[in-house]
């Protein structure tokens, strides 16, 4: 938990629960056994496996990338293989280029609106904008996650723990939506549309 961490002795509550909700469902992990580093920021390998847990996404076991700069011989990227190629696959992730992903690189406000919009499946309601990320950033916004306006700006991890805590909470909404419509198709069979929940989810 939470407490376990010395450099988040003092977190106020409403943080610390948010902090805690996501360690028990091992969407994040502490830098260290005793650092949580709650004011550093987070790669793109490391958002790519946290998208991946937040949006249940199916992991597979690959051992080489896609991209030519993810090392499967470095234990520092090797780790984050099966993560980047299942966000890539659900089309929630895309490289730097077509052929490079800048693993270790830091997430921007804007990169992490982004990969939060195209988990929920919403890409189709951004705007084009300028700068590129605001219309993510509205988008997000519209679903309960604000992450402020400068997407330009670096994500810290408490950055991360807020959008990803908000948008655990839209997930969990979903999978609870009522059904809206049921139609009889023939005798065994039944057309069920599931009525989404995720843009008035709110954390």
């Amino acid at each position: 938990t939470s407490k376990d961490f010395t450099d988040l002795a003092g977190l106020d509550a409403a943080m610390a629960a948010k902090v805690d909700a996501l360690l028990a469902k091992g969407y994040m992990e502490g830098k260290t056994d005793t650092t949580f580093d709650i004011t550093g920021n987070m790669t793109r390998a490391e958002a790519a496996k946290l998208v991946a847990k937040i949006f249940g996404l199916t992991v597979g076991t690959e051992t080489t990338s896609s991209f030519k700069d993810v090392d499967g011989t470095d234990a520092s990227q090797a780790w984050a293989i099966p993560f980047i190629e299942a966000a890539k696959k659900a089309g929630i992730i895309d490289g730097m280029t077509d052929t490079t992903f800048a693993p270790k690189d830091n997430v921007t406000l804007g990169q992490l609106a982004t990969l939060l919009v195209k988990g929920f499946g919403k890409g189709s309601d951004v705007k084009t904008t300028t700068p590129w990320y605001q219309g993510y950033l509205d988008v997000a916004k519209a679903a309960g996650i604000d992450l402020g306006t400068d997407g330009a700006k670096l994500a810290t991890r408490a950055d991360l723990v807020v959008g990803s805590y908000a948008a655990d909470l839209a997930v969990q909404a979903s999978k609870t939506a009522s059904v809206s419509d049921v139609k009889a198709v023939g005798a065994k069979k039944f057309e069920v549309t599931f009525n989404r929940a995720v843009d008035t989810a709110k954390a």
